[in-house]
Parts: structure tokens; C-alpha cells; sequence
């Protein structure tokens, strides 16, 4: 079953740690895992850089 980019981050960081991470509401971070959001471009070298190589640049765009 396919990933989307957000169940791909969640799944690797958690919600309420990434959350803290951005800045950002959990409920910001579940939008985004329930597909009613993407994840901004604004977040994705951070996300990367929180990743530590558990992720991809293509998996934040088109998922896993």
C-alpha cells in the first residue's frame, strides 16, 4: 500500500514531535496525514534535516 508524504514523515518522526520540531499544531500535522493538505515546500529542508537520511526528497513530494 502506498505512503503519502505525510504518513511517510509521521511515520518516521511521530505528530507531536515533528510538530513541536516546525513550530506547527498537531492538528496541522494530521491535516496533512489525513489528505487534506500537502505538506508546504517551506518545510521540506527541515524535514530532511529532521529526518537524518530515514527519508528522501522524492518521498516528501510523491511518498513511498
Amino acid at each position: 500500500m502506498k505512503m503519502t508524504p505525510a504518513e511517510v514523515v509521521t511515520s518516521e518522526l511521530g505528530v507531536r514531535g515533528l510538530a513541536r520540531s516546525l513550530g506547527l499544531e498537531p492538528s496541522t500535522i494530521l491535516r496533512w496525514k489525513e489528505g487534506k493538505g500537502t505538506i508546504p515546500s517551506k518545510y521540506h529542508a527541515k524535514l530532511l534535516e529532521l529526518g537524518k537520511g530515514r527519508f528522501s526528497a522524492w518521498e516528501l513530494v510523491k511518498g513511498r
